[in-house]
């Protein structure tokens, strides 16, 4: 048996809004297959979303920044013994978004006004008794286990003139990847700085740069985004991420990525060519275990 919590609840008024997000899951899996195929290492075929039928967001910020979204979190449903020590059921906690706009004219406003959003989500185990063997479990409805993931982070918007944007991120993450996907617990810091001009007849250029430190795993990474966008229709991009800290001289690569979209009526046409750097990524709540690659990818996409 599983069960599922869900309480959400916000506050708005003039240039203010804050939204709390609280969820409880419990052995909430829901697979198209009843017994999975072991594939060694304490991985299975239901692993990273195989086979997986119901859709289980992590509810955490979703970043844009490409360092920011090497420890993402997601969601711990299933009942899972990976060890004597690592043993889980569930997951527990929730997120709060803080969004303020300083009024133009005022002190921190400024000309054109200031845009501050601030996010804090923290999930955990579920607390309660665990046996390895035989193996059940007995959770508590309230209170934390092991910490599975946090995230903080502090992004400010500013207009700087008619044509000049700017943008800061700091992000502050814990991520036990030994729970999540087995390796070690990480510390990580993220900041990031992003321009975009405007010139021309609908015409901007976006740079983007941002840098990673991190305690363990492959440690720090540096990294920039450079995007033309020749109108509302057609856009042009280049980045790379360098993993210069790790200490292994194999994983010292560039993961770069060049590409473009074009965008008609409801149609959008984008291509690149890039380096995937291998590990679990998640787009838009979704993750997936992709090993590391260079290719060409051709995606096409419509409304109706």
């Amino acid at each position: 048996p599983g069960s599922a919590y869900l309480l959400n609840f916000g506050y708005t008024k003039s240039g203010l809004g804050i939204d709390v997000t609280l969820r409880r899951l419990e052995n909430m899996g829901f697979y198209s297959e009843r017994v999975p195929e072991n594939l060694g290492d304490n991985n299975t075929s239901l692993n990273y979303n195989d086979r997986i039928l119901n859709y289980l967001p992590g509810l955490t910020k979703q970043h844009h920044s490409n360092l920011a979204n090497i420890y993402v979190y997601q969601a711990q449903a299933n009942v899972s013994y990976l060890g004597v020590d690592k043993m889980k059921a569930g997951e527990t906690g929730g997120q709060i978004d803080v969004f303020y706009n300083f009024k133009k004219g005022t002190t921190l406003g400024g000309k054109y006004g200031t845009k501050v959003a601030a996010n804090v989500s923290s999930w955990y185990n579920l607390p309660g008794e665990y046996r390895f063997f035989p193996q059940e479990y007995d959770t508590e409805f309230f209170g934390v286990a092991q910490k599975y993931f946090s995230d903080y982070n502090l992004e400010v918007k500013k207009k700087l003139s008619e044509n000049w944007r700017s943008a800061f991120y700091y992000v502050h993450q814990y991520y036990d990847k030994s729970l999540i996907e087995g390796g070690d617990v990480v510390n990580a810091d993220v900041l990031a700085f992003e321009n975009t001009w405007a010139f021309g007849e609908k015409q901007s250029i976006r740079l983007e740069l941002e840098h990673l430190w991190a305690d363990a795993d492959r440690k720090n990474w540096a990294g920039g985004t450079l995007e033309y966008n020749f109108n509302r229709n057609l856009s042009f991009y280049v980045w790379d991420i360098y993993n210069y800290g790790t200490d292994k001289e194999s994983e010292k690569n560039h993961y770069y990525n060049f590409g473009g979209a074009y965008r008609f009526g409801a149609w959008r046409i984008a291509a690149n060519y890039g380096r995937q750097r291998g590990g679990l990524v998640c787009v838009g709540g979704v993750c997936r275990f992709v090993p590391e690659n260079t290719g060409f990818t051709l995606n096409i996409s419509t409304s109706f």
